[in-house]
């Protein structure tokens, strides 16, 4: 049983590397044409300072350029949903992708770096508060999950001011909405949800998924089995 256990980890693990890779394969290239002010954020970003790779789930990216327009995106890649506050404007874009990822604004609040985070089921908005030092000291290029990304210079400074100060270990029982130490409610602040409907596939991306969710599905049913 242990050793089955072991082994559905392993293909579990290797799932989502391939969802990861898949994923970056994709979005990177779009927005090294359209920004340089990109890099992974969030969870993402502590996986990379943790172990050279985002934590599982969703795929977090920052681009630190309040005057960019998130709609941009919808061009190349299939935007499912954006979410923005202030008369529509667009903070963040969901795209469903192998992993799903979020991209978002940061922009400047009161002398400080900010993003939103959101809450659909209380209809609440936080933002997310760093020193603007950490943005501006820029990005650099790094390998990850095998694809060149961007990442942020002061990647650990970042991870110190959104996590805390033990932000390198694991923190059980962190809650995405509660726990980030940099958040703030922000009570003056309505957000909108606009859903993209039936959000088509830009040419180019339509068969990009195939070859990586027929090795999902393999590599799945072995998971499964080895779990049994």
């Amino acid at each position: 049983m242990r050793t089955g256990q072991g082994i559905g980890r392993r293909l579990d693990r290797l799932l989502q590397h391939a969802g990861l890779k898949s994923t970056l394969r994709i979005v990177a290239p779009v927005l090294d044409r359209l920004t340089p002010a990109w890099a992974l954020g969030g969870g993402s970003c502590l996986g990379y300072v943790r172990n050279g790779r985002p934590l599982p789930g969703d795929l977090d990216i920052g681009i630190y350029d309040p005057e960019f327009d998130l709609r941009r995106l919808a061009r190349e890649l299939p935007v499912m949903r954006y979410l923005g506050i202030r008369e529509r404007w667009v903070t963040q874009t969901v795209i469903p992708l192998e992993t799903k990822t979020d991209i978002y604004i940061i922009f400047h609040h009161e002398g400080r770096a900010a993003g939103t985070l959101f809450n659909d089921d209380r209809n609440e908005v936080k933002f997310l508060l760093y020193p603007r030092e950490i943005f501006e000291a820029g990005v650099e290029r790094a390998l990850v999950c095998g694809v060149e990304c961007n990442v942020l210079k002061r990647a650990h400074e970042y991870c110190r001011a959104q996590y805390g100060d033990g932000y390198i270990a694991p923190e059980p029982g962190y809650n995405w909405w509660d726990s980030p130490r940099s958040g703030v409610l922000m009570t003056n602040e309505t957000m909108f949800v606009e859903d993209v409907p039936r959000a088509a596939v830009p040419r180019g991306l339509r068969w990009a998924f195939q070859p990586t969710r027929a090795a999902r599905k393999v590599l799945g049913h072995v998971s499964r089995l080895a779990h049994r």
